[in-house]
């Protein structure tokens, strides 16, 4: 398990947005890292191959095309929350700030998600860093034995694609995400998480909203059609 929150402190390793893209799923072709939080001042170089990120310890902004980047620019430098130096961006009060940021060290652990077993309390926090939510393994076996290997959106399969390598590899969905419940719960692994892949994950977390699953479908549907 990697608790991306005070990863780089404990493993005495400084971190770097190749890593950190690594351990979040997503594929760039560049991703910069700042240690810069909220409140923070974040330095980083410009990006200027795409898809990109900018990458704290907690989380991303995750740019496809250039044009997405150029907005975001903009609309910063609007609100005075940019400004540029020496082909570097500063970032006043750090990238999580932005609604674009996607949150993954406090929402999850990252490769893979864990949670609770039923009729075990879960989201007391516990501060390690930044404040992280404790969850038990046990949840992801239960939520897999219920609803398989296969995602719940595009109906992906690991093992299907991969062989061997992919066996019993997904990622576990919260239907409702324990950073907006802000207490502690009792979990059903069964009704309140479903199997996702990598990519879809992503995306049900692209924006500050997360999206239902079937919603998602929606989306995709519509792109076939």
């Amino acid at each position: 398990m990697i608790r991306l929150a005070g990863m780089e402190k404990s493993s005495g390793r400084s971190l770097t947005g190749k890593k950190l893209a690594e351990l979040y799923g997503i594929e760039v072709k560049q991703a910069l890292y700042s240690k810069g939080f909220k409140g923070n001042r974040g330095w980083y170089h410009t990006l200027d191959t795409f898809p990109a990120a900018l990458m704290d310890p907690r989380g991303y902004i995750l740019f496809p095309a250039k044009s997405d980047y150029d907005k975001f620019i903009e609309d910063g430098q609007t609100k005075g929350l940019l400004s540029a130096r020496v082909n570097q961006l500063s970032i006043k009060s750090g990238i999580s700030s932005f609604p674009q940021y996607q949150l993954f060290a406090e929402e999850k652990d990252f490769p893979e998600e864990i949670t609770a077993p039923k009729a075990v309390p879960e989201g007391a926090r516990k501060t390690v860093v930044v404040n992280a939510y404790e969850r038990n393994p046990e949840a992801r076996d239960l939520c897999i034995e219920k609803w398989g290997v296969t995602c719940s959106v595009c109906d992906f399969n690991f093992e299907d694609a991969y062989g061997e390598i992919g066996n019993g590899f997904i990622h576990v969905h919260h239907l409702i995400p324990l950073s907006t419940i802000g207490e502690e719960y009792e979990l059903d692994p069964e009704s309140d998480l479903r199997p996702v892949c990598p990519n879809c994950h992503a995306m049900l977390h692209r924006k500050k909203t997360v999206l239902s699953i079937e919603k998602l479908k929606d989306i995709i549907k519509g792109r076939k059609s």
